[in-house]
């Protein structure tokens, strides 16, 4: 990770291990410590806290209205 406008380091490649991608809007969660983050850019890389890839958060389902 490299601070907002941060020159970024040559020869770095994105690891198989954290290419899962991430999505713009949705939410991702580590069950261990509690942290939900909210994806506010999209790309190729994704997010892991202690070496635990974070989860996508699935959508609460709505009641219906009979």
């Amino acid at each position: 990770m490299a601070a907002h406008g941060a020159e970024r380091p040559a020869g770095l490649s994105l690891s198989a291990d954290h290419a899962g991608g991430l999505q713009v809007g949705k939410r991702y969660f580590d069950e261990e410590t509690g942290v939900e983050v909210l994806c506010s850019k999209a790309g190729a890389g994704s997010l892991s806290l202690a070496g635990r890839p974070l989860a996508q958060k699935e959508a609460k389902a709505l009641p219906s209205s009979d």
